[in-house]
């Protein structure tokens, strides 16, 4: 798969099909993930559809692997139709790959819906769900949910995150910082830096751009 372009694997596939060996699930999923790696996630969509044709199985490999090629691409749409198809045996990744699809495209409410979703299926959103939500806020000075503003939309994130148990990384601070230095509240994204100090948790490479945002924020303010 590593180095092998999508129309390879196209052609592997259609050799497999001219031969005697059988499909697998897992020749299937590596053509996808070849392809999402290559752009061309609607030959991902094609091979998904052939592989049904054919009667085979789709396992939830393969679809993760397909929305992860839309959520490269920017089709945010096709991994939201992509994750309603999968339904109840959807898991973390898929979720955390259709949020990816959304940040990518600057679309916060439908991330964040999209978390709590997975809660009220039983998913526990994780330190990368909240770390990628929380990221969607930085992307420009427009309130996102139509209510707050993208600091304090970002701080509550945060907020809701460790309500959750669930501890922060250095990128998650750094992501919060950085929303809130932008929107010129430089005083919360130094309050936020130093917790991540003084919590023990390791500076992260993000944390030298961040804090010449903070110092911009301090003389623009």
């Amino acid at each position: 798969e590593e180095g092998g372009s999508w129309q390879e694997s196209m052609v592997f596939l259609a050799e497999i099909r001219g031969s005697t060996l059988q499909l697998s699930p897992i020749t299937h999923s590596a053509a996808v993930s070849c392809s999402a790696q290559s752009d061309a996630w609607y030959q991902g969509l094609a091979t998904i559809a052939i592989a049904r044709i054919e009667g085979l199985e789709v396992d939830i490999s393969v679809m993760n692997a397909e929305i992860s090629g839309c959520a490269t691409a920017c089709e945010w749409r096709l991994a939201h139709s992509l994750l309603k198809e999968m339904a109840v045996w959807a898991n973390v990744i898929t979720y955390n790959t259709v949020i990816l699809a959304y940040r990518e495209c600057s679309q916060w409410r439908r991330g964040v819906s999209t978390c709590m979703d997975m809660q009220r299926r039983s998913f526990e959103p994780d330190v990368v769900t909240y770390t990628m939500v929380v990221s969607m806020n930085g992307g420009n000075g427009s309130r996102g949910s139509g209510k707050l503003d993208p600091w304090r939309q970002a701080v509550a994130v945060l907020w809701f995150m460790q309500s959750d148990s669930v501890c922060p990384n250095a990128l998650t601070y750094d992501g919060v910082a950085s929303v809130c230095a932008l929107s010129l509240n430089w005083h919360v994204a130094m309050k936020l830096l130093s917790e991540q100090s003084t919590s023990s948790k390791d500076l992260s490479t993000d944390s030298e751009s961040t804090w010449p945002t903070v110092v911009w924020a301090c003389e623009a303010s």
